[in-house]
């Protein structure tokens, strides 16, 4: 148990944890593990664990930073994380994803969220690994009513990543903000599958992505929102917008929409393109350099996602590590 957390904030590992509560920690994590092979693989070969709970009424300002580091030496490393949010809770968790900077390693993650009647949460996962890191990963989200998860994804680096998203709004009022941004340079991949489940009315889902990505580095974005028979009264949008900085960059994208209701408001679409020409030439007519132009263009693509963060402290980390990608690839 570590000690020194927030009032009505838990948080337990799997070695600490009786038998009832392995057995029940595993039934929690088995939506999230089903998900992929590597959730199936994790739940094989997984040695840690950790499990956070939120006390019913209790709301937390200042947020929770969660950091994983990678192992090196070409080892492959699994891990799970249980996150449960009592009735009008409140919680900000900030994950961060590190490794090696020129070593090898593979981290498989999985992570399961449960959120009472209005509880509110919101997980912001940076993924910051090294130049040869191979990163997979799956959440599973399951909402009840009125309740309130927003999760933002940033894949900023690694060879390899791969990110299997499922949110489940289960019940009516439930609301879900899914947005994201993936940076791919070289010949690394970054891969983000993504299903939003309207399976009650009234519910709202907002899910936005951004790719910037030059070299060679290739993108997919596969996102499905599929709204359910009873599902009336849902109101969802999806986008994914890219961002070419070169001609051998490449981004598959799907953004897919299965309505089976006929009372709905939802809308999706994708875009990918280059810097605008025109505006890099306003910035250069103003006697701004033409690579602080191309910086620019490219910071106010990127950092839309990162301006819907609620938390002030947590957003402005983030603006900074955007903000720094961009510098370290050479833009400045």
């Amino acid at each position: 148990m570590i000690e020194g957390l927030p009032k009505g904030v838990h948080l337990r590992f799997w070695s600490e944890l009786d038998a009832r509560e392995r057995e029940r920690f595993t039934q929690k994590m088995a939506p999230a593990r089903a998900l992929t092979a590597f959730g199936a693989l994790n739940g094989a070969l997984f040695t840690e664990g950790i499990w956070i709970t939120v006390d019913a009424g209790c709301a937390l300002e200042t947020p929770l930073h969660l950091v994983k580091v990678s192992l090196t030496g070409q080892r492959m490393s699994h891990g799970a994380l249980l996150l449960e949010s009592e009735e009008n809770s409140e919680l900000t968790l900030r994950e961060h994803c590190l490794g090696s900077t020129d070593q090898p390693a593979h981290s498989n993650w999985v992570t399961a969220i449960e959120l009472a009647p209005q509880a509110r949460l919101t997980l912001v996962k940076v993924q910051q690994e090294g130049l040869l890191s191979y990163h997979t990963a799956a959440l599973h989200g399951l909402q009840r009513a009125g309740s309130q998860l927003q999760v933002f994804a940033f894949a900023l680096s690694g060879a390899l990543g791969r990110n299997d998203i499922t949110l489940r709004l289960i019940e009516p009022h439930a609301e879900c903000v899914l947005k994201g941004m993936y940076r791919v340079a070289d010949r690394a991949l970054q891969d983000f599958h993504t299903t939003i489940e309207h399976d009650s009315p009234h519910c709202t889902s907002d899910e936005c992505f951004k790719g910037v990505l030059e070299g060679s580095g290739k993108a997919v974005f596969n996102g499905r929102v599929r709204v359910a028979l009873d599902a009336q009264k849902t109101s969802s949008r999806q986008s994914n917008h890219n961002l070419l900085l070169s001609d051998k960059a490449e981004v598959n994208t799907k953004p897919q929409l299965e309505i089976f209701a006929d009372d709905v408001k939802c809308s999706h679409g994708t875009t990918v393109g280059q810097l605008d020409e025109e505006q890099w030439f306003y910035l250069r007519t103003r006697g701004i350099a033409a690579d602080l132009a191309r910086t620019l263009l490219i910071q106010a693509f990127t950092l839309e996602i990162a301006e819907a963060i609620p938390h002030v402290d947590v957003r402005a980390e983030v603006r900074r590590l955007l903000g720094g990608t961009v510098e370290e690839n050479g833009h400045v």
